[in-house]
């Protein structure tokens, strides 16, 4: 099999969801090179799935750019999902979980 990669106006037109993928992948590694980022992104603005793609991309940086600080506020501020006594219950088995690896790992 071929290991020839389009480049230029040929890999604009040619760029697939793998290609667009995997170029959002390598964009947390680092820089990209300008035209496989520009071919990626022009098959995003006609892929849906892409697009959303794309769009949990930026969320998912978003939230780990930000700090413990910002995400314990806004924890703070969501309605709780749980009932108090259900969130203790919670709290309490992941204690005991942690507590309970800790021991084994003395062993």
């Amino acid at each position: 099999m071929s290991d020839h990669k389009p480049r230029g106006w040929r890999l604009l037109f040619s760029a697939r969801c793998e290609h667009a993928s995997l170029i959002a992948s390598e964009e947390w590694d680092g820089p990209v090179e300008r035209d496989r980022l520009l071919a990626a992104r022009v098959h995003c603005l006609c892929c849906g799935p892409c697009q959303q793609e794309a769009r949990a991309m930026r969320w998912l940086r978003r939230l780990l750019r930000q700090t413990p600080a910002e995400v314990r506020a806004r924890e703070a501020a969501a309605p709780a999902l749980l009932t108090p006594e259900a969130a203790e219950r919670l709290k309490e088995a992941l204690r005991d979980a942690v507590e309970g690896n800790a021991s084994s790992e003395n062993f």
